[in-house]
């Protein structure tokens, strides 16, 4: 056993050798390592895949294919060899044969990424362009997630992904002709669920999950945007939107002094993504009811906000819930994307006072407010207002059990990934063309980044100036979600965006 442990070492040594001979350039040395390798072992797998795979690279096919083939045979176990005989084959032009092997390098091993990809390129070669989409999709779901793709197989992951996108445009352009008489027989009914099905499958949508960060609860439906006609309690929050956006105004001007932090996370605890914002008046909040408890004063100071949350459905847990607070985010300020605690409760969102481009994304549905409505899905997302803008919003939220941070919020927008749009964003093509010149610059090499304190690129584009305020909410029971009767909390968010030049009242709801 021990020699032949040692003869296997010294075989896979002089392999070794024949690599490293070869990328130093030096043929005659690895001629010399081949020759010892197939004197020492002239039926090594190893050996006859170097052998056969030097013929290759030196263009002879012809002699490298017996050699790969035999080495395969030998050891039918290992996917690479047999991806070798294909290379081999399709060299001499033979596609049946190099199918073959390609088939037998994944049977080996039905998820070797470069089996994969040749067996993709052979159907592309061959014109089927449907069956290489399906297996450059295959390729790509098998790279590894944890290690970056050398560079070398950065060009095959993006043609992969080019040939999905026309493949994807090709099905819609199949689809779009078929799908329109069906859409005008049932113009009458809803189709979101059909729409986002379809543009998932079309790689338009990308598909989110649940991730809170406290609770997951199993089995509930994941829904950006759901059915307003589930909340007919919110009627008398719309109907006292201007009220609402004069209580918010005073308090903004007359008890700014009574704002804390709204992200407050003790120290040695992970800030992740709130780094900026933790612990800083930047975003802060102004409680009405916190963890059950209500602040009397507060509410004094806002009668026609305290009478709609006495009047509203809440969900009362002594020590945990309602809260409800103003929230005030300071300009250049923005809300990172993140995730709720819990999967159990929905955001309504209530836009008081909206000037034009503004909005905000769940998950994969982006959404522009309007007057008394969302846009159609699927708009771009928003973009700050010029200078002198500025932009009021406020919000009606409340907590989950169990809150988040030491704050007493739950501070997430929802369960699925969110983000505000537009706030803190500077205008695209600045961006755009910034970024452009400056890896110009980097790109030739003798500009320096800076010389002694003058930097020789444009400067970071800035964003236009903002502000964005926000309002506090509620939780109620749900106990209609598509034909499930669930309990779950709801949080009322209520958006005031107020500019200098003009004011625009609208009310929208999504509960998210």
């Amino acid at each position: 056993m021990a020699g032949t442990a040692a003869t296997e070492v010294e075989i896979r040594a002089l392999i070794e050798a024949v690599d490293q001979a070869d990328q130093a350039g030096n043929r005659a040395e690895a001629e010399r390592a081949l020759d010892r390798a197939r004197a020492a072992a002239p039926d090594h797998p190893g050996v006859l895949n170097a052998a056969g795979m030097r013929a290759l690279v030196a263009g002879d096919a012809a002699a490298a294919r017996p050699l790969l083939e035999r080495a395969a045979q030998l050891d039918p176990a290992s996917p690479y060899l047999w991806v070798n005989v294909a290379l081999a084959q399709r060299e001499l032009r033979d596609e049946t044969a190099e199918r073959d092997a390609l088939e037998k390098a994944l049977a080996a091993d039905p998820r070797y990424f470069p089996a994969l990809l040749h067996k993709a390129r052979l159907f592309e070669r061959q014109g089927k362009l449907k069956a290489a989409a399906f297996m450059y999709q295959a390729f790509l779901a098998c790279l590894p997630r944890d290690v970056q793709p050398p560079r070398s197989v950065q060009p095959a992951i993006q043609h992969a992904n080019e040939v999905l996108r026309e493949n994807d445009r090709a099905l819609e352009a199949f689809l779009q002709p078929r799908l329109e008489p069906l859409r005008a027989r049932y113009a009458g009914e809803r189709l979101e669920r059909f729409d986002a099905c379809l543009q998932v499958m079309l790689g338009k949508r990308p598909l989110f999950r649940p991730e809170p960060t406290f609770m997951l609860f199993p089995r509930l439906p994941a829904i950006e945007f759901i059915d307003r006609e589930h909340y007919p309690w919110l009627d008398a929050f719309d109907a006292a939107t201007p009220e609402m956006r004069a209580e918010a105004q005073a308090v903004l001007e007359e008890s700014a002094q009574d704002f804390v932090p709204y992200i407050s996370k003790p120290a040695g605890s992970p800030v992740d993504q709130w780094r900026e914002l933790n612990n800083s008046k930047r975003w802060s909040t102004y409680f009405l009811l916190k963890n059950g408890k209500r602040l009397e004063d507060h509410l004094a100071r806002c009668p026609k906000i305290a009478a709609l949350l006495d009047a509203a459905p809440l969900c009362k847990i002594p020590a945990h819930a309602p809260t409800a607070f103003f929230s005030v985010l300071a300009p250049k300020t923005r809300i990172p994307a993140h995730t709720g605690v819990t999967n159990t409760r929905f955001i309504v969102h209530l836009p008081l006072i909206v000037p034009p481009s503004c909005g905000f994304r769940v998950g994969a549905e982006t959404r522009a407010w309007r007057e008394r409505l969302f846009a159609s899905r699927h708009e771009p997302a928003s973009r700050p207002l010029p200078a002198p803008y500025a932009q009021l919003d406020g919000m009606l939220r409340a907590v989950f059990p169990g809150g988040m941070f030491g704050g007493g919020g739950g501070m997430a927008l929802n369960q699925l990934l969110v983000q505000m749009d537009g706030i803190d964003e500077p205008p695209f093509m600045r961006k755009f063309f910034t970024n452009r010149i400056n890896t110009f610059l980097d790109a030739l090499y003798v500009v320096p980044q800076k010389i002694g304190s003058v930097r020789l690129r444009l400067p970071k584009p800035r964003p236009r100036k903002e502000e964005v305020y926000f309002i506090g909410a509620t939780n109620v029971p749900i106990t209609a979600l598509e034909a499930v009767t669930v309990t779950v909390s709801v949080t009322v968010l209520l958006v005031l965006v107020a500019s200098t030049c003009s004011t625009r009242l609208a009310v929208s709801y999504s509960a998210i």
